[in-house]
């Protein structure tokens, strides 16, 4: 069975979804059919999200972080090409609309920073930068790798005191590569009723 855009459960990683077999266990099978269009381009699109979503709603977005540190890894992180105790910025945001407050998405970031290029490693210390924004201001060249999607619950969420209790999320992994080199893993979860 291949992981297709219309099949994102497939196991194999032979398909757009290239680690499904690595999904985490607390993420639930998404049943792709019955997802909005919304949430469906939001599981593939190879953009920046925040733009998408600012397009779509026609209403601006803010990117608020709440956490943000340097953070010594407690565990290897393959798809990042880091191992325990190598130092990356931990990195925790939420996407909100600009007028009506509505929270759109959650965010965590793992970024590998001597893997940046030299004119993001200081934007990158900025915490309320959108990280899709950076790469559009310094005109970083990337590709994104999809690693596994699913359905997740608020426990399984960085920051579950934002969210409401028994909200379910479409949650995807993905990882960015420039100049052959990964340089940050991030996982997002898009509000199911958005």
């Amino acid at each position: 069975m291949r992981t297709t855009v219309t099949d994102p459960n497939g196991e194999d990683g032979d398909g757009l979804f290239i680690a499904q077999h690595a999904r985490p266990s607390t993420l639930e099978p998404l049943d792709f059919e019955s997802l909005s269009p919304f949430h469906r381009c939001l599981l593939v699109i190879d953009g920046t999200v925040t733009q998408f979503i600012e397009a779509y709603t026609l209403e601006p977005l803010e990117v608020i972080c709440f956490h943000q540190e340097w953070h010594n890894l407690e565990f290897d992180l393959p798809w990042l090409e880091a191992a325990t105790g190598d130092r990356v910025i931990y990195r925790k945001v939420m996407l909100r609309g600009g007028r009506s407050e509505r929270l759109y998405g959650q965010a965590t970031s793992y970024i590998a920073f001597e893997h940046l290029p030299k004119a993001m490693q200081d934007g990158i210390l900025s915490p309320n930068q959108s990280l899709g924004r950076m790469l559009r201001q310094f005109r970083v060249e990337t590709h994104r790798e999809l690693l596994w999607c699913g359905r997740a619950h608020v426990d399984d969420l960085a920051e579950p005191s934002l969210h409401e209790e028994g909200a379910t999320y479409v949650h995807r992994t993905y990882r960015m590569i420039t100049n052959g080199k990964p340089i940050m893993i991030i996982s997002e979860n898009f509000p199911e009723d958005a």
